[in-house]
């Protein structure tokens, strides 16, 4: 295994904040994110929505293997540097069924846990700096440039 793809809520703030952690620690495995809502998501993994992305996490790995819920929790944390020690433990005959009741509990609550902890989906927070730019010139002052143009 060389690569996971991890499939994720773009509109949840729990979703979008454990995606920038993840993306912030070293990892020995690669980890990318794709919006389940996404058609790319629809490309790398034509059948998703049978698998209710909405309900818990799925993680892809490079040879095809599929991670729900805690497993695919346990695969995340198994990737990063830090915390596969804890995954291996998680892992265990003994703090499964522990690590199935707090995933499950977290997914299913996971939008009650973004309002509570002020965190906000990706596509909010897009909304919101389009909202402060347009605020910010609009008497004409300022020029945003796309820096991602050909012109």
């Amino acid at each position: 295994m060389n690569h996971l793809i991890a499939f994720y809520d773009i509109h949840c703030g729990m979703c979008c904040a454990c995606k920038r952690w993840i993306q912030n620690e070293p990892a020995y495995i690669p980890i990318s994110f794709v919006s389940y809502q996404s058609e790319k998501a629809k490309r790398i993994f034509p059948d998703i929505d049978s698998y209710d992305p909405a309900g818990e996490i799925l993680v892809m790995a490079d040879d095809g293997a599929l991670y729900r819920g805690s497993k695919g929790w346990i695969m995340c944390l198994y990737a990063l540097v830090e915390y596969r020690e804890w995954a291996l433990r998680l892992a265990q005959p003994a703090l499964l069924p522990m690590a199935k009741k707090v995933c499950h509990t977290v997914s299913k609550n996971r939008h009650t846990l973004s309002k509570l902890f002020r965190e906000r989906g990706d596509t909010d927070l897009g909304n919101e700096i389009e909202g402060l730019e347009a605020d910010l010139c609009a008497d004409g002052s300022c020029k945003i440039t796309d820096h991602n143009s050909n012109h």
